[in-house]
């Protein structure tokens, strides 16, 4: 196991808020400004792309689902669900759902992120922040 450098004590933010509100936005702009660096966050749902940008949810495949013909589309979603859940599930990370898609991050990616500066992720879902809060806490014990 990795033994994780936290000093000097940098944080984690983690932004909550209804959809559609610049969540993505400010994170991209904080981002820009220097003063934290975006977690990875992995989705079945389909990459969005603003002004050239980007939101705060990585790519698990190069597909755009909505853009494949109908019989494509349950296969594609079905690939990403494998995907996600070997990336972040069996204790790795936390995957949640919330409209109609599975959302997930990877622990040890965190904290990786953490050993350098502060971060910031998005999360929409209560009982996948109090996952992560508990999750940190038996890392520190």
């Amino acid at each position: 196991m990795k033994i994780y450098n936290l000093t000097p004590p940098y944080f984690l933010y983690v932004l909550v808020a209804a959809s559609a509100v610049g969540k993505s936005e400010l994170m991209r702009q904080m981002q820009r400004d220097n003063l934290w660096e975006g977690v990875p966050k992995y989705s079945t749902r389909d990459v969005r792309y603003k002004d050239g940008e980007i939101d705060d949810v990585k790519e698990l495949d190069n597909k755009q689902i909505k853009d494949l013909p109908e019989e494509q589309r349950q296969r594609a979603r079905g690939e990403r669900i494998k995907k996600l859940k070997e990336k972040c599930g069996a204790g790795k990370g936390i995957v949640y759902y919330k409209n109609g898609n599975l959302y997930g991050i990877v622990v040890h990616e965190v904290l990786n992120v953490l050993e350098r500066t502060n971060a910031v992720v998005i999360i929409s879902d209560f009982h996948a922040i109090a996952q992560l809060k508990t999750g940190f806490s038996e890392l520190r014990n």
